[in-house]
C-alpha cells in the first residue's frame, strides 16, 4: 500500500516547492536482473535527458522538487535503486549492478543521459560513468566522499546493518522520527514531512522504512576503485559536506584533466535539500554545456 502525504505537508513551502512538487511526473518500472526498477520521469523529449541518483537510504522522492527546474526542453528520470523506494530488495547490492540499473532507465528516457548523483548515488554514478562513460553526455557527483583509504569494516557494523527495520505502529510516529543523515541536517518542517511521509511503507503492525538496511554494506567508494570516465565529469561539495575540498582534488586527479569541481556555499552534505536553487542552477548550467560527450580518457 503506497502512504499518501498529507496536505498540510506544504502549509509553511515556499511558492517554488509547491508548484514544483505539484508536477506530476510519469511512472514506470524496468527489470534489472530479476529485480523489478521503479522510475519517475518529468518533461518530454528534447536535448540530452537527466537521470537524477538518490543517495543511500534514501529514494527518488528527494528529487521531487528538484527535477521539475531541470526538465524544460528535456526528460528528467530519478529511479529508486534496487533495495531503496519502491523499487525491489534483492539478496546483495553492489554498484555495478546499482550502474545497470541506471543505464536500464537511460534506456527508457533516451541516449547519451547526463548522469547526476549525490552521496552513495554519487558513487553509483561514478561507477556509470567508468563503465559506460562512451554512451554519457556527462555525470556529476554530488558531495560523495570517495577516501583514499577503505574505513574498518567490523563485524558489529555488519550486524547492524543486518537489523530489521522498525515498526511504527501510525504513520505520524514514524515520520516523526526522520532524519537524514547527518542528522543536524538544517531542513524546515515542511521538507521534513514531505520527505518522511515518502520514505515509509506500510507493513504488518505500523509502518517502516522503505530501505533495505543491508544496502550499506556496498556502500562507499575509495579512490583507488574509480575508473577514470571517458565523458565529462563535474564533482560538486557543500561547503560543509562530506566530500572536503582535499577529497575533490584528490578524486580529480585520479580521474582525468578537464574536471569541473563546484562548491556550494552555505550548504552541508545534502545540497538537494538545503541549497536547492543553488544545486538546480549548476545542473542547468553543467547540463546545457555538454551538448555532445567526447571520450576524453581513452587511448587513441
Amino acid at each position: 500500500m503506497t502512504v499518501v502525504a498529507h496536505s498540510h505537508d506544504l502549509d509553511a513551502a515556499p511558492d517554488w516547492f509547491t508548484r514544483a512538487t505539484a508536477v506530476e511526473p510519469e511512472l514506470g518500472s524496468v527489470d534489472v536482473d530479476g529485480a523489478r526498477i521503479s522510475y519517475r520521469v518529468w518533461g518530454k523529449p528534447g536535448g540530452n535527458p537527466l537521470i537524477l541518483v538518490h543517495g543511500g537510504a534514501a529514494n527518488s522522492r528527494w528529487w521531487d522538487h528538484v527535477a521539475p527546474l531541470l526538465s524544460d526542453g528535456r526528460r528528467v528520470a530519478a529511479l529508486d535503486l534496487s533495495g531503496h523506494g519502491h523499487s525491489d530488495h534483492r539478496s546483495s547490492y553492489s554498484r555495478r549492478r546499482w550502474a545497470e540499473e541506471v543505464m536500464a532507465v537511460a534506456g527508457v528516457v533516451g541516449p547519451r543521459p547526463i548522469v547526476i548523483g549525490h552521496s552513495l548515488g554519487g558513487f553509483v554514478a561514478l561507477e556509470t560513468a567508468g563503465r559506460y562513460g562512451s554512451e554519457l553526455a556527462g555525470t556529476v557527483v554530488v558531495d560523495s566522499p570517495a577516501r583514499t583509504v577503505r574505513p574498518v569494516f567490523d563485524a558489529e557494523r555488519e550486524r547492524r546493518m543486518r537489523r530489521k527495520l522498525r515498526v511504527y505502529e501510525s504513520e505520524g510516529a514514524i515520520v516523526a522520527r526522520f532524519r537524514p543523515d547527518p542528522e543536524d541536517t538544517p531542513l524546515p518542517q515542511y521538507l521534513r514531512n514531505y520527505l518522511g511521509s515518502r520514505s515509509i511503507r506500510e507493513t504488518a503492525g505500523g509502518f517502516t522504512w522503505q530501505f533495505d538496511p543491508t544496502i550499506s554494506m556496498a556502500g562507499g567508494m575509495i579512490i583507488d576503485e574509480v575508473i577514470p570516465p571517458s565523458c565529462p565529469l563535474a564533482l560538486i561539495r557543500g561547503e560543509r559536506g562530506m566530500l572536503s575540498a582535499e577529497m575533490s582534488r584528490a578524486l580529480a586527479d585520479e580521474t582525468g584533466p578537464d574536471i569541473v569541481e563546484l562548491a556550494i556555499p552555505d550548504s552541508g552534505h545534502h545540497i538537494m535539500l538545503e541549497q536547492p536553487l543553488a544545486l538546480a542552477a549548476a545542473l542547468e548550467t553543467l547540463s546545457r554545456n555538454w551538448s555532445i560527450c567526447r571520450p576524453t580518457n581513452t587511448a587513441e
